[in-house]
């Protein structure tokens, strides 16, 4: 016990002083991954958008607009969903979600923990989706 006291005593200051460091510099760098992934981002949409033909509007060339759809029940939000949400909208340049109703959900799945307007607001709220439909 004493020796326990002694080394808290004279090592135990300096270790949480390291540990406050190392907690600061960490969420530091969380802060830096999630900048560099914003940017990666973006950059993989300007890929696209210049990797896409091109159609004649009248007088000018705008590039294509690649919309892609997908559906889903959504009534528990988790990380999964927010992934495929962000792997959709990387396939194209406009994602459009689609929400199962109550009905079809409780047909195939038995009853939904949300109401429709809940889970469209959940996947509204969403970054890589650009529009909800019913």
């Amino acid at each position: 016990v004493v020796t326990l006291i002694i080394y808290y005593v004279l090592f135990g200051k300096r270790h949480r002083r390291k540990r406050k460091v190392l907690a600061e510099e960490l969420r530091v760098a969380q802060r830096q991954v999630h900048v560099l992934e914003e940017q990666l981002f973006n950059a993989k949409i300007e890929d696209i958008m210049a990797s896409t033909p091109t159609r004649k509007n009248s007088s000018s060339q705008q590039p294509r607009q690649i919309r892609i759809f997908m559906d889903g029940a959504f009534d528990v939000m988790h990380y999964g969903h927010m992934n495929a949400f962000r792997l959709g909208r990387s396939l194209g340049t406009y994602l459009i979600v689609g929400v199962n109703s109550d009905e079809s959900i409780k047909e195939c799945k038995g009853p939904p923990l949300m109401n429709d307007e809940e889970r469209m607001t959940m996947v509204k709220g969403c970054k890589f989706v650009d529009e909800v439909v019913p």
